[in-house]
């Protein structure tokens, strides 16, 4: 009979970052191993602690709210969207360095604003950092934001210095 070896335990309900950190870290791997994630500019540096003006698009006003909170503590701008064609409004009307964008908003979800925010700027130039937000955690849902024209992913709940990093990393 195999010997049972039991390096991690979960406890219900198992959140999906939980679980994809147990089974990554089995594995030897991290979440962001062999993802490619372009490096991207916008009109600001990326210099340290620089204030931003972000769009948050988020229907879960729970989430949106953390977000508000988390990005106005880092002294950040923030200016909301409760769905995909809100967002997308507002990125035509004011000018935003980044964008965090749920991937399941009614009315039009983060995968059509991001194309349609991609379509506009195929047509005006320039490029905005969009970066998902999802419960999604596992590894082919990250590729499928990636390929979507998102430039970052990070996984909700938020985990503050994985959002900073990844924000960072993508203006």
């Amino acid at each position: 009979m195999a010997e049972l070896k039991i390096e991690k335990i979960l406890r219900k309900p198992v959140k999906q970052s939980d679980l994809l950190d147990a089974v990554t870290k089995h594995y030897g791997a991290t979440r962001t191993e062999n993802i490619e994630q372009p490096k991207v500019r916008n009109r600001k540096t990326s210099e340290t602690n620089q204030p931003l003006k972000i769009l948050v698009a988020e229907d879960g006003a729970i989430n949106r709210i953390v977000a508000v909170n988390l990005l106005e503590s880092k002294g950040h701008t923030v200016s909301t969207a409760e769905d995909g064609a809100i967002a997308v409004k507002k990125f035509q009307e004011e000018d935003f360095d980044a964008i965090l964008m749920d991937v399941m908003m009614p009315n039009l979800d983060g995968y059509g604003a991001t194309t349609a925010i991609r379509e506009i700027e195929n047509r005006t130039g320039g490029h905005i950092p969009i970066i998902a937000m999802t419960a999604n955690a596992m590894n082919g849902d990250r590729n499928r934001c990636l390929e979507a024209g998102m430039d970052g992913y990070v996984a909700k709940p938020f985990r503050p210095e994985e959002l900073f990093a990844t924000l960072e990393s993508a203006v």
